[in-house]
This record gives C-alpha cells, structure tokens and sequence, in this order.
C-alpha cells in the first residue's frame, strides 16, 4: 500500500515550516513545543508512519524554537540559525551560515505565517547586511522592515535566482497545506503496519 502524502512530505528533505507547524499544532497541539526531540520523533513515526530527514527534523527543531523563545527576533545570531533550520538546512552553531536574500525571504516569510513579526534593530541590522551583501535592490516588499537601514543602490542581476528561490517554497507551502488540509479533513487512514 502507498504511504500516505503526509508521510512523503515529511520524509522529503525540503518540506516547508509552515504546513508543518499546522500538521503537528492540528495533531500534537501545542504540547508537542515541549517535547524532547526523541519523543517528537516516535510520536511522528507512530502517527504519520514517517522517519523525517535531517533537514526536516532540523526545521521542525526550529519551528519549536520559533513558539518557545523570543530570542530569534532580538539577537541577529539566534536569528540566522532560524533562517538556516527554516530552509531545510543543517544548522552548524559553531560557525556563522548567511543566508542567501532567497533563504532570508523565505524564512521572514515562513516566520510571519507563524507568529507575528517584531524584529529587534539587532536583527533588522543583520538583515540589512545580508542585503547589503547580496546587492539586492531594491529591497523585496518581505523584508520592508528594514528597508531604512539600506541605501539605495543598482538593481541586482543576480536577484531573480533569488524570487525564483521564494516562489518555489512559496509554492511548496501552498502544495503541502493542501496535503495537511486532505489528511486533517478525511485522509487519516494509515496503511496496517507490517
């Protein structure tokens, strides 16, 4: 018998935070901030029959951190590993990861579907920095909240590879809300174990 799409996505390397998020507050309910990662993990694999990748239990990780902590919008260190964990990738604390502009918006993004966003100027200057690096300009709309820390400057040829970027896990989000929607409304029929 096939898996169920649930279980696809979540074993998928670049499942998005925010159907996540609803699967696990839909089916865990907020008990599941809390959890030791272990008990997370067997919970998981009890419910949706599903072993997550690293890159996902790493966003799930980060989606945790994103309820249970402030941290992230005040302290632009914090922040960068929630960026990282956010885009389904490793998270290494003992070393600086900047992401690219397409990984900031995304996360920014994923971040304001999840909780309301109030960034510390620590943060709005990091974001500033990233932009700064990456040239981007002008400043996409999702990253306004610091757009009065950067000077204007040539429009950025390499910035589409960047929208690319975040219309692609936009899209994925939208994809994968309508497999969570499915399984929440009527598809919570799993295959007998064997």
């Amino acid at each position: 018998m096939d898996k169920p799409r649930t279980a696809v996505f979540l074993e998928d390397q670049s499942a998005h935070p925010v159907p996540v998020d609803l699967l696990f507050l839909k089916t865990f309910g907020v008990d599941y901030y809390e959890w030791e990662p272990e008990t997370l993990l067997r919970e998981i694999r009890t419910e949706f029959r599903a072993t997550p990748s690293s890159g996902n239990m790493d966003c799930i990780q980060t989606v945790r951190a994103l309820h249970t902590s402030n941290r992230w919008s005040k302290d632009w260190y914090v922040f960068e590993k929630i960026v990282i964990g956010l885009n389904n990738v490793q998270v290494l604390f003992q070393m600086g990861q900047q992401p690219t502009m397409g990984q900031l918006m995304s996360a920014v993004d994923s971040i304001g579907r999840i909780r309301p966003l109030d960034f510390g100027e620590n943060v709005r200057r990091y974001c500033a920095a990233v932009i700064k690096d990456d040239g981007a300009r002008p400043i996409p709309d999702v990253l306004s909240f610091c757009r009065d820390l950067v000077t204007d400057g040539p429009p950025n040829e390499n910035g589409k590879d960047d929208e690319e970027y975040f219309r692609g896990r936009s899209s994925l989000m939208y994809d994968q809300l309508k497999i969570v929607e499915d399984w929440l409304s009527h598809d919570r029929q799993l295959p007998d174990r064997v």
